[in-house]
This record gives structure tokens, sequence and C-alpha cells, in this order.
């Protein structure tokens, strides 16, 4: 059978959600959700769901969808779900595609439900499993919804901006989700944490390294691991911790961008003897990280000016000279003409 996973599902109406108990193996029922998100028991005609993995396609009542799926760490279970956009050209609308999902535990579907559109999701070694589902007709916001295995909805919480990522512990007693801005100054940004056995938000946090590309929720150890593409690491207790803060107060100029690496600069050299070469060097090589991450001319420029400036304190004329004229060409008004005219001339 290769990759493909065929199951037949004969549905009826049930509460919200209802797993499979029956040895016959009756399939759960699919429930359908409001325009609120909320999920409600409804009625489908019997139909039959088919996972297809390499090319990501889903199958239900005959019509074929895109598909996005993840695994539990175990590998055990496994959540697919469609996208909005249905491979046979049918027109796509809350009644009929984005937000349904199924729960697979070795390979057999024992779980199906329907939310509104699936925006990132998780499931755990226990088959719980977290879903992130923006806003119905756009703009900001997201609904968290989370279940048990047997399909009891645990977490559904409204949020004021739009999901990052979300995660779940392997053992489904934590899950997370991560936000991107927004207006309101208490969620923008924030990692939510949510205790699975109540509902409740433990804590929200914004990382000081922004949007992390991996989460990892660390029962056993206690903590929330946060993983970046560029190698750092950043791990909160469950308390809300943040318990790598003293090495990211020295770490931190070699992650920044911008102006928040010019205002950071600018403070530390505030506190810099005259005699400091070392430290000033430090921030030289960090204005150079920072020029290779920022795409932008004008502030490429203003880096340059700054690396300068620490090359004539630290006495290195000729690389006062190299940082200033690419400085220049980046943009020719960064303020340091005079100055790179009065070096080259002798001065």
């Amino acid at each position: 059978m290769g990759l493909l996973v065929a199951i037949a599902l004969a549905v009826a109406v049930a509460a919200v959600y209802v797993v499979v108990r029956s040895r016959r193996g009756r399939p759960a029922a699919v429930a359908n959700s409001d325009k609120s998100g909320a999920a409600r028991p409804s009625s489908v005609q019997r139909g039959s769901v088919r996972l297809q993995l390499e090319t990501k396609t889903m199958f239900v009542d005959g019509h074929e969808y895109m598909a996005d799926f993840v695994a539990s760490p175990s590998g055990r279970h496994a959540l697919a779900w469609s996208t909005s956009t249905a491979m046979d050209g049918r027109v796509i609308t809350s009644a009929n595609a984005p937000g349904i999902h199924v729960l697979t535990d070795a390979g057999m579907v024992i779980l199906s439900g329907r939310v509104t559109e699936i925006e990132h999701a998780a499931v755990a070694d226990d088959g719980s499993f977290v879903l992130a589902c923006p806003n119905p007709g756009g703009g900001l916001g997201c609904t968290v919804h989370a279940f048990r295995r047997d399909g009891a909805q645990v977490i559904m919480r409204r949020l004021p901006a739009l999901p990052h990522k979300v995660a779940i512990s392997s053992d489904g007693r934590f899950a997370l989700c991560q936000l991107y801005h927004c207006d309101d100054d208490n969620n923008s940004g924030r990692a939510v944490l949510f205790d699975m056995e109540s509902g409740d938000v433990m804590w929200k946090r914004e990382p000081p390294a922004g949007w992390a590309e991996h989460y990892q929720i660390d029962s056993e150890r206690g903590e929330v691991v946060l993983r970046y593409d560029n190698g750092l690491l950043h791990r909160y207790s469950l308390d809300g911790r943040f318990l790598d803060a003293e090495s990211w107060r020295v770490e931190r100029i070699n992650y920044l961008y911008g102006d928040q690496l010019l205002d950071e600069i600018g403070k530390r050299r505030g506190r810099l003897a005259q005699t400091d070469t070392a430290d000033r060097e430090v921030l030289i090589r960090a204005l150079q990280q920072g020029v290779q991450r920022t795409h932008s001319d004008h502030m490429k420029a203003k880096l340059l000016r700054q690396v300068g400036e620490l090359r004539l304190e630290c006495g290195d004329k000729t690389g006062a000279i190299e940082a200033f004229s690419a400085a220049v060409v980046k943009d020719p008004k960064v303020g340091v003409k005079k100055l790179l005219d009065g070096l080259r001339g002798g001065g």
C-alpha cells in the first residue's frame, strides 16, 4: 500500500467528537463549526477518507483536497487536515472544505472532525492535538483549539494575533501557540503556554530573539525550548522564567537587527574606556554580522558608519576608510563624506 492509507468512514449524528470504540470499527462522527470557530455536531453523508502522503492530498467523500500532515514524536499518531484549495475545482466554502482533519493511530483513522481553516497543528504521543485557526473572513486574530485523543475539547481560546507556530508536549500535558505582532500589547509577539488539563493560560512571554523555527515542550525537564535557524537556543521554565537570560545579555548583540542593533551598540560604546580595543573589536564584529543580515542599503550604510567610527577609535585608519567608503556606496547621504575625504587627504 506504500504511503497510501485508505479507510472508510461511516458517519452519523453524534456529540462533537466520538472516538472509534466499537468492535466493528465504526468511525467517528464529523463535527462542523459555526462562524465563531466553536465545534458543533452535525451529520454528513457516508463517504471515505483517503490520505496520500507523497502528494499531500486528502480525499473526502470523493473530493480531493490539498492537505498537510504532522506526526507525533514517536510516529504513532498522525494528524492530517485539508487546506483551503480543492483539487477538483469545487468552490470552497466554510461548509465543505477548510478545517477537515483526521487523527490516526498506527495508520488507522480514529477521529475525524472539522473546525475553521487550520493554519498550524501539532500532535502528541498520547493522541492529544492542538490546532491554530485564523479568524474566518481574514484579518488579525486566531482561535486555538486543543483536543484529547477521545475528541474531548480542552482548549478553545481566541487570541488577537495570527499564529506563527504551535507545539504540544509529547505527553499531551502542555500546548503552546506563538503569535505574530498585533496592536494588543499584552499579546503581540507572545508565546502563549497552555495547561492541557485545565485549559488555562500558564504564561505569555515575548521571546527576546523573536519567532523561533522550532518549539519543544519538555514536561520531564520542565522546559519550553525555542530553537532558531541560526543555531540559537532559548529555554523557559514552565512557570515562565527565561532560563538563558544571563547568556542572552552577552550574546544578544550578535542577533539584533537594524535600529535595535544600533541602539545596543550606542549603549555599549558609551560604557567603553578609551583603551578598550578588544571590546571595540567585539562591537565591530557584531556590526559586520548585522550588515550581512539586513537587506536595506540605508541600514547597511548606518551600520558601516559605526564600523568606521570604531575603527578610528582603535587607531585603524585604513580600516576606517574602508568602512566609510562602503557606507557611502550604500547611501551617499549617510553623513561621512567630509570625514572620509579628510582621511583620504591625510587629515
